[in-house]
Parts: structure tokens; sequence; C-alpha cells
């Protein structure tokens, strides 16, 4: 009765001990920051792209982004790492199989032992049950760094987002120029025409024609420049749209300029709400759980076996037990659990780093912000006004004989330059303020 009572314990040890982990397998993804989640949630793919066609006329940037984030291959491969992450965490769950033997003994000997006359056979089942909660400890380590993977993945859109802007900016701005020049070109191409009218009537020398030839030369080479790099530009965005299957045929969309940027404090708490930074909690988490598993480790795994033997000289059968577990005498997972809590550590200073990284590209951005802004009231209410009345006087003036044409080419010119400047200068701004809405995850308009 004993007996069978130990062999029957023994069964369901090794039963129990093939019971997976209870620790969860699915990741926990981190709430959306709102940048992202603008595009994901409030803007759908169905209300913005007509699935019915392969060409868009005109391209948006909400367009843009949406297009990217379902279809960027890296995103994939980041969404993919994350459910890879999960299967390993539950591969880590699961106990070890039991093992299945079959031993036979004396046989093939001499004398009484030459046959199977005298022969034990032995089947064994035999199981390693692991001790210390390890199973949950090692599926807890393998589910968190699915966790930190999600952080990682929402890092990645916002990089998306930020790099469709950029490119989209760019964009913007070389078409702005191709207008600008275009208009300029215009213009000088009718000032030539006259100069040369002129030349005929014996009014002007035919070196002022030389001179106006090769400022529409030049802006003949600025436009070409231009053009060259706005296919470049456009080439650039569909790469990162990660398709093929949309084709447009330019962009649209205005640079803006924020009225009154929030306070630096307001938006430097916002830093602490990045990827870079909320990710750590889950990364402490995991430290901790790694220095569990590894002082887990320094508790030698059991063993144990139940059986059954015939033997065959009598007749007779048997039950066999054993148990058995390593002595950690020398081997006590040391190494391991000194190298965890080094690592911990060592997370702290990647912390720390990660955020006077952070807080610096935050003071540089936002100082130029507040630069540029500065630089395009000036151009906008002085620079440019004064330029376009010294224009339309020198302008004036030539109808009186008081100006030459090549002064009105040249003012003309200064015009433009000025123009060109803000609109750099303003390519600039945005930039920086692209980079400012990474930094805090979410558009400054909506920041009170």
């Amino acid at each position: 009765m004993h007996r069978m009572m130990l062999v029957s314990l023994l069964l369901i040890g090794i039963i129990a001990a093939g019971c997976s982990s209870s620790y969860r397998t699915e990741s926990e993804q981190p709430e959306k920051t709102p940048l992202v989640k603008k595009y994901s949630a409030e803007i759908k793919i169905a209300d913005t792209i007509d699935n019915q066609k392969d060409t868009i006329e005109v391209l948006t940037l909400d367009k843009a982004v949406v297009i990217a984030l379902a279809n960027n291959p890296e995103l994939v491969s980041y969404n993919l790492e994350i459910k890879a992450l999960e299967s390993v965490a539950l591969q880590q769950g699961l106990s070890p199989n039991p093992e299945l033997g079959v031993e036979t003994e004396n046989i093939f000997g001499s004398n009484n032992f030459t046959g199977f006359n005298s022969s034990e056979t032995t089947l064994l089942l035999s199981q390693d049950i692991l001790l210390a909660g390890k199973l949950n400890k090692q599926r807890r380590v393998a589910v968190l760094e699915s966790d930190i993977a999600g952080w990682e993945y929402e890092r990645k859109r916002l990089d998306l987002i930020t790099n469709v802007r950029l490119v989209f900016i760019q964009a913007i701005t070389l078409q702005r120029d191709i207008n600008l020049t275009k208009e300029l070109l215009k213009i000088s191409n009718e000032f030539l025409s006259n100069i040369n009218k002129r030349i005929e009537a014996g009014k002007v020398s035919p070196a002022e024609a030389s001179r106006a030839k090769v400022i529409v030369s030049s802006l003949e080479i600025s436009l070409t420049n231009y053009e060259l790099s706005y296919r470049s530009v456009k080439r650039q965005l569909r790469a990162l749209l990660g398709t093929d299957k949309y084709i447009f045929k330019e962009v649209s969309g205005k640079l803006k300029i924020i009225d009154v940027l929030p306070d630096f404090e307001l938006l430097q708490e916002k830093l602490f709400q990045s990827p870079e930074l909320a990710k750590y909690d889950k990364v402490f988490e995991r430290q901790e759980a790694i220095i569990e598993l590894e002082a887990s480790k320094s508790v030698p795994d059991l063993n144990i076996a139940v059986g059954w033997r015939w033997l065959n000289e009598t007749s007779d059968n048997a039950f066999v037990l054993g148990a058995s577990i390593p002595l950690p005498i020398y081997n006590r997972n040391q190494g391991s659990l000194q190298e965890a809590k080094i690592r911990f550590d060592q997370k702290k200073s990647e912390l720390l780093s990660d955020k006077n990284n952070l807080m610096s590209d935050y003071n540089t951005t936002y100082n130029n912000l507040i630069s540029l802004s500065e630089a395009l009231k000036k151009l906008n209410e002085e620079s440019i006004p004064d330029a376009q009345n010294a224009f339309e006087i020198i302008r004036d003036g030539n109808l009186v004989g008081r100006f030459t044409i090549l002064d009105v080419l040249d003012s003309q010119r200064t015009l433009f330059e000025l123009q060109s400047e803000y609109l750099r200068t303003l390519q600039n701004y945005n930039i920086q303020l692209a980079r400012l809405e990474r930094l805090i995850g979410q558009n400054i308009e909506n920041i009170k």
C-alpha cells in the first residue's frame, strides 16, 4: 500500500513538473504617444487614400505619414520582432520533457550470464524538476524583453513620422523655390526683351543686354538645380512610403510658424514621456527579473525517476524509485548573478546618459527655434518690405530714365534673394519644429 502511494506521488510530481509557467506571454504594448495616435487613430487610410487609384495627384503630409506607417518595411520588421519575442516567452515557460528509458543488465556475459536467463530489464521514467520558480522567472524575463521591444517600436514610429515630415518640408520648400524662380525668370526675360528693343532703337548699349543675359542664365541654372533636387526628394519620399503602389505628381502643404512657443519648462516635462526615457521602467523591471532568475539558478534542480523492473531468472518484478540533485559546491552561479547586478547599475548610467542627451538636444532645438523665429520676423517685417519698396522705386524710376534696366534687374534679384533667404529660414524653422515635436512626441499646438 505504501509502495503504491509513493509511486503515485512520484508520478504526480512528474506530471506537475510538466505544467508550464503561469506568467503571461503577450507583451504589454505602451500607450501611443499623441503624435503616433494622431495618425494611427484619427486618420484612416480609407479616408485619405482612394484605394482604386494608383496615382495620387497631390500628396499631403497626412496621406504620406499614413501610407508610411502602414507599409514601411522597417516598421513591419519591428512588429514581427515583438511577436517573435512573445514566442520566446512562451518557450521559456515550458518545462523540460520527461525521459523514458529502457535498460537491460546481466546479458552476453559468462557462465550463467551468457544469454538472457539472468537478465534484469528496467523501464524508467525520469523528470527534471526546476526549483526556485525558474520557469516563471525565465518567462518573466522574456516577456519583459517583448515589452521593451514595444517601446522600441513606438520610438521607430515616431522616427518614421519625423523623417517623412523632414523630407516633406524639403519638397514643399523646393516647390516654392521653383515657382519663385520661374516667376523671376519670366520677368527677367521680359526685361531682356525690352533691352533688345532699346538696343535696336539705339537707346542703350549692347553691353546691358550681355549683363542681363548673365542674370537670366544664372536664374535658368538655379531653376534646373531646384528641379533636379525636387525629383531627388520625391524619390526619398517614395522610399519612406515603403510601397511602389502609389505614384504622386506633386506634394501639397504649408510651412507653419508657431505664434508663441510654450514655455521651456512646460515642454521639458514632456520629454520624460518620450519612448527613449519611458522604456526604462520596463528596462529596470527586466534587470530585476534577471537578477532574480540568476539567483534562482544557485538552487540545483531535482531529478526524480520511477520505473518498473523485470527479473527474468526468477520471473519477479519490482518498482524502481530514484532521485538525484547536483551538489552546489563549486558552481553556484556566482558570476552570472554578479554580472546581472552590474548590468542593473549599467542601465542606471544609460538612463542618465539618455536623459542628458535628450536635454541637450531639446535645449539646442528650442533655442534654434527662438533664433529662427526672430530672423523670420525681421525678414518679413523689415528686410523684404524694404527691398520690395526699393525695387518699386527703381522700376518706376526706370520708366522716366532715372535708372537703367540693369538697376531694375539687380534690385529685383536682391528682393528675390531675400525672399529665398526667408524661405530657407522658414524651412529650417520647420525642420527644428519637427525635431522638437519628435522629442516630446506631440504637436506643439496641442500643448496648453
